[in-house]
């Protein structure tokens, strides 16, 4: 049977070649528009009691992230016209809906300091703070950029060297959406650099490191673009999806690879490697599949991915590799090989 099918990809390898390319260049744009969201939505079951008494409460509020900003450092009585200026510019950002802070109350006889101290103002009178409601009519994602633009703020109404704290989901979201780019911007590379520089040891041949590169991006492409098409997006557990495929899918080619050099024949290779890679790829998505049962959000959502991505690679590893290993002058590369390795 796999004699059968490796005789047809090597036959239409023209078709399939155009066709991989078609749907990996109209998938791309896709991925750019993969963003980040760690906001309390995303963390919900969306069939739970919890995540239905989280709607009820934004339907009946209509807000349910709050911005505490806690500046330290200015005394309040000499300064009441910078606080005044500090919540006017705050008011005019098109992401907050309403700032408060002490000079919008007063009760009869009582000062603003003691009516509201341990509320708005610290019991020592050093932190006085604004409450800052985020406007959730405004098409900013979860709100997220209304933390930037806040400091952009208190960075020009502020004098020099004041303390300024900010707290509350937006600012938590922010933060964890931040680590989220971090990671993936370092540690994915790390793998990559890791992972090249290896199999340039192993194998001695840049045209090999190509290949295997080549199949695996286009892994990470349909993958990552399926992902932004079904609506999801990246945060702190999936942005360990595109690391995971790319060493899993490299395993399965690394092995092609290694008994294409001991047979020098592409279709007697893919025989060989054909039911062993085709039940390790299977069992291990399925396993991942089992993630679905969390009640975590993207724990479900890395687990569906990463097993619709291991498929997307056992589909890929028999029809774009043997492809491109078939071109490969094997005789050159082990002699490369040999040359190379010193006893």
């Amino acid at each position: 049977m796999s004699s059968l099918f490796i005789d047809h990809v090597l036959k239409y390898r023209f078709l399939i070649l155009l066709f991989t390319a078609i749907i990996t260049i109209s998938a791309t744009p896709f991925i750019v528009k993969l963003g980040n969201d760690n906001s309390l939505s995303v963390w919900f079951d969306k069939e739970s009691r919890e995540f239905r008494t989280y709607k009820r409460f934004l339907k009946t509020f209509h807000v349910e992230e709050l911005i505490i900003l806690g500046v330290e450092g200015i005394d309040y009585k000499d300064n009441k016209g910078l606080f005044d200026k500090i919540s006017e510019a705050l008011n005019a950002l098109k992401e907050v809906k309403r700032v408060y802070h002490l000079n919008d109350f007063s009760l009869f006889f009582l000062s603003p300091e003691e009516q509201f101290k341990g509320l708005l103002i610290s019991e020592d009178m050093g932190i006085y703070a604004f409450f800052i409601i985020p406007n959730t009519s405004n098409p900013s994602p979860h709100n997220r950029h209304v933390v930037d633009r806040i400091k952009e703020v208190l960075k020009k109404t502020l004098p020099m060297k004041t303390s300024y704290y900010l707290v509350g989901p937006p600012v938590l979201n922010a933060e964890l959406d931040r680590a989220s780019n971090v990671q993936a911007k370092r540690f994915f590379p790390i793998v990559v650099l890791i992972s090249a520089l290896l199999i340039l040891i192993i194998f001695r041949s840049i045209r090999v490191l190509i290949i295997c590169f080549t199949t695996s991006f286009v892994c990470q492409i349909w993958t990552l673009s399926l992902m932004s098409l079904m609506g999801k997006s990246m945060n702190m557990v999936t942005t360990a999806l595109p690391p995971l495929l790319w060493i899993l899918s490299l395993s399965a080619l690394i092995y092609m690879i290694n008994t294409l050099f001991a047979t020098g024949d592409i279709r007697e290779a893919v025989n060989k490697v054909f039911k062993p890679c085709s039940l390790t790829i299977i069992t291990t998505a399925f396993g991942f599949l089992s993630l679905c049962l969390s009640h975590i959000e993207p724990v479900r959502t890395m687990g569906i991915f990463t097993f619709i991505g291991l498929f997307i690679t056992l589909l890929l590893s028999f029809t774009l590799a043997p492809i491109l290993l078939n071109n490969l002058n094997i005789n050159k590369v082990k002699h490369n090989k040999i040359d190379n390795t010193h006893i």
